[in-house]
């Protein structure tokens, strides 16, 4: 007797939108033809046990669902913050509704972590600093995650991501476990398969021949300068030399706020309301600027579809600390360190609140600006010149035996 199993894999939660058909403005025409038979008008449409395709992309009904979606695509674990390009991308690969570009980059402009990791560039230290949070101690657990959703991204000059370009094919995400319309796959022979990796490369030199030209011709024209008006809210760029000497700076937010404008100073000036405790100057240079045009809530499901199995909460947006000065609790040890230009003595630190994982080794500058009692006791219980004996004994009760040892001299022989 042979017995045959079967598995299938369902996404908790998707089954809702089956019933928004109906009534989505969208959707609703187009569903309700295709049930009675007449799709004639609507070839690329289909349905699939209840959901509705175009293609092979699912169509999205207009619910809060869709604000929830794109803010899982664009923040989760295997996205990580990439921009609203790619996260367009992201979600145009595998959904479809009328105003999808509109409302994925509406979105992603409120996402107040990409504010506070923006940089002049874009580059993978701006990813990490989003994966990482406000988690700076164990940055290294990460790292895969960076890794996945920087090889799953498309980018701007080929077109294509790497995962693509590499191996034909984008690996399968979370939300990929929805029932999609099965599709042609290339062929399996050497010879078919040799041929289509040719045609895909030429592309891919075409299009980076062609995003070339558009960066030439970008470069070449003059941009208009930023200008801010009173009770603007902008972002403060903040240069590594400002952090504190023994905070970690490549994983530091690069950029604060946001801020209110009191007062325009010039054509490159402005005056901030700065919290008190920041030590920086309230005037700032535009070219440390750019405009805040976020929201300080993410996207929630509203109640009209708060119905079926839980989803997972939204992301928490970690919190951003202004000028925090840690505390040293202990100093554990210290060392010498040398080198051609003469050494140094450093301190082995513990800092207030924090594990022994993350002691650091600091000068002896910075720790007598930090806590010199507690470097003034250490010296003086730790000092290479202190007596070995116990409290109550004189050294001078014991009489080494001083040994003196001379080079011997060899007599040469004639």
């Amino acid at each position: 007797m042979t017995v045959v199993q079967s598995l299938s894999i369902t996404v908790p939660g998707l089954d809702i939108i089956k019933s928004e058909y109906s009534t989505c403005p969208d959707f609703g025409i187009i569903f309700q033809e295709i049930l009675d038979g007449h799709r004639r008008d609507h070839v690329e449409f289909v349905i699939r046990d209840g959901y509705l395709f175009r293609g092979s992309h699912l169509c999205f009904p207009r619910t809060s669902l869709r604000d929830f979606l794109v803010w899982e695509m664009h923040s989760s674990g295997l996205a990580n913050h990439l921009g609203h390009d790619k996260t367009i991308a992201l979600v145009d690969d595998r959904f479809y509704w009328p105003s999808l570009k509109r409302d994925v980059a509406r979105i992603v402009s409120q996402c107040r972590t990409c504010h506070l990791a923006k940089a002049t560039k874009q580059n993978t230290g701006n990813l990490l600093k989003c994966v990482v949070g406000n988690k700076l101690g164990n940055w290294d657990l990460f790292l895969p995650m960076a890794e996945f959703a920087y090889n799953n991204s498309i980018h701007r000059t080929t077109g294509k991501s790497p995962f693509m370009i590499v191996h034909d094919i984008s690996p399968r995400q979370l939300i990929d476990l929805a029932p999609l319309p099965l599709e042609s796959r290339t062929s399996k022979f050497a010879t078919n398969f040799a041929t289509h990796m040719h045609d895909l490369h030429t592309e891919v030199r075409r299009q980076i021949a062609l995003s070339n030209d558009n960066y030439k011709l970008a470069a070449n024209v003059h941009r208009r300068p930023l200008e801010f008006g009173e009770g603007d809210f902008v972002m403060v760029c903040i240069c590594p030399a400002r952090f504190p000497s023994h905070s970690v700076k490549k994983l530091h937010a690069r950029a604060i706020g946001p801020f209110r404008v009191l007062k325009r100073l010039g054509s490159n000036a402005y005056l901030f309301d700065l919290p008190a405790d920041l030590t920086i100057s309230p005037v700032l240079n535009v070219s440390d600027l750019y405009p805040y045009r976020g929201t300080f809530e993410p996207p929630i499901i509203s109640s009209d579809v708060s119905a079926g199995p839980a989803s997972s909460p939204l992301p928490c947006i970690p919190p951003v600390a202004a000028n925090h000065v840690d505390q040293v609790e202990q100093i554990v040890d210290d060392h010498l360190v040398t080198s051609t230009q003469g050494g140094c003595r450093q301190f082995l630190v513990r800092w207030h609140g924090r594990s022994s994982t993350e002691d650091t080794w600091i000068l002896e500058s910075e720790v007598r600006g930090l806590a010199s009692s507690l470097l003034e006791d250490y010296l003086q219980h730790h000092s290479p010149e202190s007596s070995s004996f116990q409290p109550g004994k004189n050294d001078g009760e014991v009489v080494k035996d001083l040994r003196t040892y001379v080079r011997r001299k060899f007599r040469k022989d004639n």
